[in-house]
């Protein structure tokens, strides 16, 4: 296992993708206050930017630096090919925290200015909502990486997950589960699918047993067929 976190901090350096990460928080909360509102309406708003940050970050971890032919090295080295995709989720769920630091510390910035407060049970749910942080990323780095070893190619891996996880087909269900037309069992379904759940329980911080027991079994599938696709793949 140390060798895995060795491997992690190595790549981590090698792709300078603190001083990446970083950035992409400073864009994405430069936009967020371009896009709000008022002040109250920022901490929603950056919240909903962080989560293309995530995208972007997992874009770049488990998709480009893979067809940049950097680990075809590393896989005829010294690292197995199962410890270099575990390095990679390690650094994602590590971006998954500084990205969740980077939202609270917006909102205690926020509440400081606006002299709101902040509620208890924002501290109670904090570790909830880290969890979920985790998850979200961690279920678009698997889809990413899917998709791009399946097309072997980077660019197809991130348009697809952006069409199959965000603004596109959210709108579409959106309106699928306000037609009338459809049943409540259908409906029940589509709320549960984690193409959709993933992201409106990201921004709304609302979530079900079942939804988030689906995407956890979505990402365990996931997983398990990026292994074996990685075992089988020449390289």
């Amino acid at each position: 296992m140390n060798k895995i976190f060795d491997l992690t901090l190595k790549e981590r350096k090698v792709f300078k993708e603190n001083r990446n990460i970083l950035l992409i928080i400073i864009i994405c909360c430069l936009m967020a206050i371009l896009g709000s509102r008022n002040i109250e309406s920022f901490s929603g708003s950056f919240n909903n930017m962080l989560s293309y940050g995530i995208l972007i970050t997992n874009f770049f971890i488990l998709g480009k630096g893979f067809e940049k032919n950097v680990n075809r090295v590393l896989y005829s080295g010294v690292y197995s090919r199962f410890q270099i995709f575990l390095s990679k989720l390690i650094s994602i769920i590590i971006n998954s925290i500084i990205f969740y630091i980077a939202l609270i510390l917006g909102i205690i910035i926020v509440s400081i200015i606006s002299n709101t407060g902040l509620d208890s049970m924002n501290f109670i749910n904090s570790i909830k909502d880290l969890s979920y942080f985790i998850l979200y990323s961690c279920s678009l780095a698997l889809s990413i990486f899917l998709i791009t070893m399946l097309a072997d190619n980077s660019n197809i891996g991130a348009i697809v997950t952006y069409i199959c996880y965000f603004d596109l087909i959210l709108a579409l269900f959106a309106n699928a589960l306000q037609s009338s037309r459809l049943s409540d069992g259908v409906k029940t379904i589509i709320e549960n699918l984690p193409f959709y759940s993933t992201n409106m329980m990201f921004q709304s911080k609302i979530y079900t047993f079942s939804q988030v027991s689906v995407l956890i079994i979505f990402s365990i599938v996931i997983f398990a067929t990026n292994c074996y696709i990685l075992h089988k793949k020449e390289l």
